[in-house]
């Protein structure tokens, strides 16, 4: 197996007063920042010459940002610093009303409307009402956990304690569709998830873990036991009811695997540069060899089998896909200042996209793609040419409608979609502690298709064989985003099914019998996070839905302005070559880059919080991952007898075994938190004592140099940046 880049490089460049004032990568290129005398950023200028700059009020807050391309962005600010107003590029303005205890009550966007809220004395949601005048009223125990939200046509309950080992831990809940309970094992891990649905369906999970918190055992719904084995804190081998599926592990520097050999002997690697991005990535035919420009975008990905397969990528000035090349077939795409795009064209035809001049919302196309769009008051696309899509009172699409053919949906308490049915068929989907899908299965509960996973990369679909303990399995290739992009059977090692990225934003149909043997293979997952759903031609991607013919979701973002994008309809901005969103709510970049994050405070300086409702923010799935509690950010310690002093190797210590399983405080990534930071910065006295101690990710400890929170998130960092944990 080819050996990996085992180094990644990057060079950090201070000024007198620990201001960061250049980045470089491996390669030389550069991204620097100015100051004014308060210590606020005035510019950021990146490899290219792109510059982003910014200005401020004499309370040092941000009032305005002009990025790149010329659009500029305004913030205003109430006397308690509370920010009441964001004009877009675009010009339109969403605004924040808050209480005399600094509560956001209102909020008018729009693109969603009015959104009211009513709280309690602590600040949290009694009631939210949203702009069809649907309500949500929520009730809490006495920890503040919340217990019952009733949305009028549905109602949801949570109960904590009752669970056997799972005191502090959720027991169960209920919802529209069913009820979900959960066990523990004595050290407080999940152990079993027990799910039953009002169609009369059941199943469940269960979960073996050893030392530190690692996952030893999955035992799916169909029975199969996809065991890990682990050395020195990495997974080496694979096992499927105890045969090898993986072995010959190996990683990168940061931990990151990048190869493996399979049961049949095939070998599925990827090489990095010093920049960690990926160089090289092997498929079951084929190997793809990538390219970037001076900012870490992807120019060109070469395929080894046959130029006419290769690709090549343009971008715009906020690096955006403006061009993409793939074979013989080019596309060109173009935005509007919010990134909403108005054109696309592939070949010679072209479309036009045309939206409200008020909102981000798209109205209509025009061109070689004639189309009219309706929404409700809160976003959601109800209307799309001959299909009529409902929501329930929580905003989440529950049926659609084309002529005749009627398909419904259901999700659970923690807003995964657990089935649906059309044409009289019903699925019933299972997922794991992290919210990837597991499996899927027909009627009562017959298999359909499990996917094995390692960490979040597929590596196997697993379908009804011979027998429970011989069931047929196809191996997935993934691509650097974690999208499959090839179905292999092991003995022949002929590919059985493919999905091409024939267009860059996904609008193109799986190859389901590429070897020709007129078997056809369904395999339904799609960008990460996401399923295609044939019935629509959109793709499920947990918290909304993505239509790939116009390259963006149908509803509005549910945290708003909070996931990082000007519109909130637009699907990891437009560079959806290097990210992912696997929520639905906030662009992954799992491709290091010196990209300017628009609200993640990458390049913002003191970019202000765009505020949201933390019932707004979905369900922090870390909670079940093996049970464990993440840390908190500690208050930290000052002008003590160690006041700015390093810490000694006692205290760092102690602060390790604080934290066993690495979880950086402030992105909260678990395995990351290498580097011990000090609470109140030594710059600004913070003591060198346990209490000022605890462990962060080296990229957010950078990032936070002498202030109080990192300013932009880590990649591979997942939803909205500053976390609500904060």
């Amino acid at each position: 197996m080819p050996a990996h880049v085992s180094t990644v490089s990057r060079f950090y460049s201070y000024d007198a007063l620990g201001r960061l004032v250049q980045e470089m990568d491996s390669q030389g290129f550069q991204t620097t920042y100015t100051y004014d005398a308060n210590g606020n950023r005035l510019t950021r200028k990146d490899a290219q010459g792109r510059t982003t700059s910014y200005q401020y009020d004499a309370l040092n807050r941000l009032t305005q940002m002009t990025d790149p391309n010329g659009g500029i962005t305004q913030f205003s600010y109430d006397g308690r610093d509370n920010l009441v107003s964001v004009k877009d590029p675009e010009g339109f303005s969403t605004s924040y009303t808050y209480n005399g205890f600094d509560d956001l009550i209102k909020q008018v966007s729009p693109d969603t409307g009015t959104t009211q809220y009513a709280v309690d004395a602590n600040g949290r949601t009694l009631t939210k009402t949203d702009a069809r005048n649907k309500s949500a009223q929520y009730q809490y125990d006495a920890l503040g956990r919340v217990t019952r939200v009733d949305y009028g046509d549905e109602v949801q309950t949570l109960t904590y304690d009752t669970a056997t080992n799972g005191v502090g831990q959720l027991a169960s809940f209920t919802d529209g569709v069913g009820q979900t309970g959960f066990g523990y094992d004595a050290q407080g891990r999940v152990s079993q998830v027990q799910r039953s649905n009002t169609s009369g369906s059941a199943y469940g999970v269960g979960y073996s873990w050893g030392a530190a918190n690692r996952l030893n055992r999955i035992v799916y719904p169909s029975g199969l036991n996809v065991d890990y084995t682990w050395q020195n804190g990495v997974v080496t081998s694979v096992l499927l009811n105890g045969q090898p599926l993986l072995s010959q592990m190996q990683y990168s520097a940061d931990g990151r695997i990048v190869g493996w050999q399979w049961a049949n002997g095939q070998a599925r690697y990827a090489s990095s540069d010093f920049a960690g991005r990926p160089s090289t990535l092997s498929l079951a035919d084929r190997q793809w060899q990538y390219r970037y420009d001076s900012t870490g975008n992807p120019i060109g990905i070469d395929d080894s089998q046959t130029q006419a397969a290769s690709h090549s990528f343009g971008y715009d000035s906020l690096d955006r896909l403006i061009q993409a090349s793939i074979g013989t077939t080019t596309h060109g795409y173009g935005y509007d200042k919010n990134g909403n795009r108005t054109v696309g064209s592939t070949g010679s035809a072209s479309t036009q996209y045309n939206h409200d001049p008020a909102s981000n919302r798209l109205l209509n196309t025009t061109g070689s793609n004639n189309q009219t769009y309706q929404y409700d008051a809160s976003g959601s696309r109800t209307k799309d040419g001959n299909l009529t899509q409902r929501y329930n009172n929580a905003g989440r699409l529950i049926q659609s409608q084309i002529g005749t053919v009627v398909t419904n949906y259901g999700y659970n308490a923690l807003g995964q979609r657990v089935g649906k049915t059309t044409g009289g068929q019903t699925t019933q989907f299972a997922y794991d502690l992290e919210g990837r899908l597991l499996g899927e299965y027909r009627g009562t509960g017959i298999l359909q298709q499990e996917t094995v996973w390692l960490g979040d990369t597929p590596i196997a679909s697993v379908r009804s064989g011979v027998d429970a303990q011989h069931p047929t399995v196809y191996y997935v290739w993934a691509d650097h985003l974690n999208t499959p992009r090839q179905l292999s059977e092991p003995t022949s090692q002929k590919v059985v099914w493919r999905w091409q990225q024939v267009e860059p934003f996904g609008n193109s149909l799986a190859e389901q019998d590429p070897d020709g043997d007129g078997q056809q293979v369904v395999y339904n997952l799609r960008f990460p996070g996401q399923y295609y759903d044939q019935e629509t031609g959109r793709h499920y991607n947990y918290f909304r839905d993505y239509d790939p013919a116009t390259g963006r979701y149908i509803e509005s973002d549910p945290i708003g302005l909070a996931a990082g994008q000007w519109s909130t309809y637009a699907y990891v901005d437009g560079a959806v070559i290097a990210s992912s969103d696997p929520l639905g709510l906030a662009e992954l970049q799992p491709i290091p880059q010196f990209k300017c994050d628009i609200l993640g405070g990458g390049c913002s300086g003191d970019m202000p919080p765009i505020p949201y409702h933390p019932t707004d923010d979905c369900v922090d799935l870390a909670k079940f991952k093996g049970g464990s509690t993440a840390p908190n950010i500690k208050a930290g310690s000052t002008t003590g007898a160690t006041s700015g002093k390093q810490f000694p190797k006692s205290v760092k210590d102690a602060a390790k075994a604080e934290n066993p399983n690495k979880v950086c405080v402030y992105c909260r990534m678990e395995g990351t938190a290498t580097q011990v930071d000090h609470a109140i910065p030594r710059a600004r006295g913070g003591n060198a004592t346990l209490d000022n101690a605890q462990l962060a990710c080296p990229h957010c400890n950078a990032s936070k140099g002498a202030k109080d929170k990192p300013v932009s998130p880590p990649s591979g960092y997942r939803g909205p940046w500053p976390p609500s944990h904060w």
